[in-house]
């Protein structure tokens, strides 16, 4: 049952903070929704759905509470209308999407492809529901700890990007003159693909095949950092041209270090009986991985100033050292995270120590520029 709860809850977290934007935007009226183009219908509609999107994705974690509460013993998720909530939100996630893709490039292509994409992910979805429930909670307790910080990465990661995608798609609303969408196209399709293929990984570490392994959720880490990197990179793209590839600095260096502290290591073991793993008492110790609090702050800071950048079409030396930094501390910042998921090893430990320190260290900076942006901004 805990696991199912944990699970649920990082989904729940994800889905809100995905959701609301869409809910706030239109009830504030920044969108213009009731336009003959769109119809009378639309913004209804989209309220429904996503009003309908929020109730799915909290309700599992709601239902895992009271079960909890009221029936002891039980290690199952409670309820099969409560497996069928989360497929249900993460479809609706996919819809909302592609219509806001579509209302803002009014171009069919994408959110066919996206249709697409959610489409596999409802077949695997009806595959696991066809498939033997019973070993599905011997499954969950081998991976349960993996899946849980895998899926709490995932969630704040896919809320961020869906952020992303919808202040890139207000930008695109607000302003929407041919050379401003021009500008933001490239980094308004890049971020929909994005949500929409970790929508989905979503849905899968919240309701994990049966043959799930290790290396299955390390590649949906893995996946999870590039996918941020390639919207990040697309985004300064837009700005810089060319110079957006110092974005790969921080995980050259990074890299750097981790063959330098295995070469390290590697001397050091040779002629003794150590095998560099942790001592009992320290691998017994409960293993926690990094907050990712300081890359969502930076990244929120990232879009603040990134898009409307973006659509003014100017840049200056100040901010674009403030994207600079702030892009290598969220990149740096999530690899810091991703060492972090595994138990403790001494080269692991090291590399992560390093990662941790340059991504306080380019927030450090960046205050620096961002000062300097606040107070012409006051000026």
């Amino acid at each position: 049952m805990d696991a199912w709860m944990n699970r649920y809850r990082a989904f729940a977290e994800g889905v809100v903070i995905m959701v609301c934007p869409v809910l706030l935007a239109i009830s504030l009226k920044k969108v213009d929704l009731n336009s003959e183009e769109h119809g009378r219908a639309t913004p209804i509609t989209m309220l429904v759905v996503a009003t309908i999107t929020l109730t799915a994705g909290i309700c599992p974690f709601l239902v895992c509470c009271f079960s909890k509460r009221f029936s002891r013993g039980s290690s199952s998720s409670p309820h099969t209308l409560t497996k069928l909530l989360a497929p249900l939100s993460s479809t609706l996630l996919v819809a909302l999407a592609c219509w806001i893709i579509y209302l803002i490039l009014n171009n069919w292509a994408y959110p066919v492809i996206g249709a697409v994409i959610g489409l596999c992910s409802m077949i695997r979805t009806v595959k696991y529901f066809r498939t033997s429930m019973g070993d599905a909670a011997t499954r969950d307790e081998e991976y349960s700890n993996e899946l849980e910080n895998s899926l709490d990465f995932l969630a704040g990661i896919t809320a961020l990007l869906f952020l992303g995608l919808e202040g890139l798609a207000l930008e695109g609303q607000i302003k929407s003159t041919k050379i401003v969408q021009d500008r933001l196209t490239t980094p308004i399709v890049t971020s929909f693909f994005v949500c929409v293929v970790d929508a989905c990984l979503m849905l899968v570490e919240t309701m994990p095949p049966h043959n799930i392994t290790s290396n299955l959720i390390e590649i949906f880490d893995l996946l999870t950092v590039f996918s941020v990197s390639m919207v990040i990179f697309f985004i300064m793209y837009s700005l810089m041209k060319l110079r957006a590839l110092l974005l790969i600095a921080a995980p050259f260096l990074i890299l750097l270090m981790h063959v330098f502290h295995v070469a390290i290591s590697g001397m050091s073991s040779n002629g003794t009986d150590t095998d560099g793993a942790p001592s009992s008492s320290s691998s017994s110790e409960e293993h926690k991985p990094a907050s990712l609090e300081l890359s969502k702050v930076t990244f929120t800071g990232f879009l603040a100033v990134s898009i409307p950048s973006i659509s003014n079409g100017s840049l200056d030396s100040g901010t674009e050292c403030f994207l600079h930094l702030a892009a290598s501390a969220i990149v740096s910042g999530l690899i810091w995270r991703l060492l972090t998921h595994y138990k403790s090893h001494t080269t692991i430990t090291a590399v992560a120590n390093v990662a941790s320190f340059y991504t306080h260290l380019c927030v450090a900076i960046a205050t620096f520029p961002f000062t300097i942006m606040a107070g012409k901004a006051l000026s």
